[in-house]
């Protein structure tokens, strides 16, 4: 997962950062910013796993990610991430993410009002007999 930024437009862009370990293979990614935080999170291929939601943090002052953190963090595949904030409070986060750890693919739900500092525990969104796929949040 590569980013890069512009603060003037898009004229130019700023160095490539690279987001994601060397050993994962990055899939599908999601992007939110609020006032100064930026937040990404993306699915990835690890050589030892199936899938895993890692989620990475924009610090307040804008120099550098914080360390890539596994959000998902089950066996499962873990796909389709998500990612919300709200205007109402700057550190409010919220995921969705596609997962089959409960054993077909159902929807979860993790939210955090701190910044991405702890998360709320796992929520069962769809929890139905069939799958689930393609989760997405807005939040106003």
């Amino acid at each position: 997962m590569i980013y890069r930024k512009s603060s003037d437009g898009g004229f130019p862009f700023g160095e490539a950062q690279v987001l994601s370990a060397d050993d994962d293979s990055p899939q599908r990614g999601a992007i939110t910013a609020f006032q100064i935080n930026v937040y990404i999170v993306w699915s990835a291929i690890l050589l030892s796993q199936e899938f895993n939601l890692d989620i990475t943090f924009r610090s307040i002052d804008l120099v550098a990610f914080e360390e890539a953190r596994n959000l998902s963090d089950n066996i499962g595949a873990s796909s389709n991430p998500d990612i919300s904030t709200t205007t109402l409070a700057q550190d409010n986060t919220y995921e969705t993410w596609m997962d089959k750890s409960p054993g077909n693919f159902d929807i979860l739900f993790r939210s955090s009002t701190n910044a991405g500092v702890t998360f709320s525990n796992d929520q069962n969104l769809s929890d139905g007999e069939g799958s689930s796929f393609a989760s997405s949040i807005a939040v106003r």
